[in-house]
């Protein structure tokens, strides 16, 4: 009775660590999905265009340009650190995002930003749906929850922090199930998995399902 009572307390601290790298790992992720500005360099534009097509139910055929409702978000809220160098502006300064600026005030470089993305490929067309079906009902749900603006687009993004969770528990239970007796490996796996640095997981970016699948 004494070793099947340690054995269960072993296993419920064990669950509590595990709950707790859980939350460590979608704590991490929402901090730096907030932290980010868009679109960044991992192709967040060309997946978020596919977001849009896919809200409306429109499957991809081709390799084709940015959609203009694609263009109407990323024109505002695009930011440019992850494509230039401070120097490259005047007074070596990053500008302010457009979308926080009168758009009377900006109207020539809403025109010139609109004209730069607007020649871009998406080469991403190819992908499978899964993901883009699954953020694209996520960014429904935000937008009945009132979220609109920039709001929605930091909703999409966080669809992430439950993946994250999940995914390190699933290391946890991919672990125990092939090396019930080794607790090294049982908690390393997750332990990894809570704070890799991997960053494809701080964008809209189809690759965040590949570990769940």
């Amino acid at each position: 009775m004494a070793s099947g009572e340690s054995k269960t307390f072993v296993s419920a601290k064990e669950r509590v660590l595990i709950l707790l790298l859980c939350i460590a790992a979608a704590l991490r992720v929402f901090i730096f999905s907030a932290a980010f500005p868009f679109f960044s360099n991992i192709d967040e534009d060309l997946h978020f265009d596919l977001i849009t097509q896919y809200s409306h139910a429109q499957v991809p055929r081709s390799f084709d340009r940015l959609k203009e409702e694609t263009l109407n978000w990323i024109v505002p809220y695009a930011s440019p650190e992850f494509l230039f160098l401070p120097e490259q502006f005047p007074d070596g300064k990053y500008p302010a995002p457009l979308w926080k600026e009168p758009w009377s005030k900006v109207e020539p470089e809403i025109a010139s930003t609109r004209a730069a993305w607007s020649s871009e490929i998406n080469f991403q067309s190819s992908q499978p749906p899964l993901y883009y079906a699954l953020a694209s009902a996520w960014w429904w749900i935000g937008k009945h929850f009132g979220l609109t603006g920039i709001q929605s687009l930091y909703w999409i993004r966080f669809l992430d922090v439950p993946l994250v969770a999940m995914i390190v528990w699933l290391g946890y239970v991919t672990a125990r199930t092939i090396t019930p007796e080794r607790m090294d490996l049982r908690i390393g796996v997750p332990l990894l998995l809570a704070f890799l640095p991997q960053n494809v997981f701080y964008a809209m970016n189809n690759d965040v399902l590949s570990p769940l699948c």
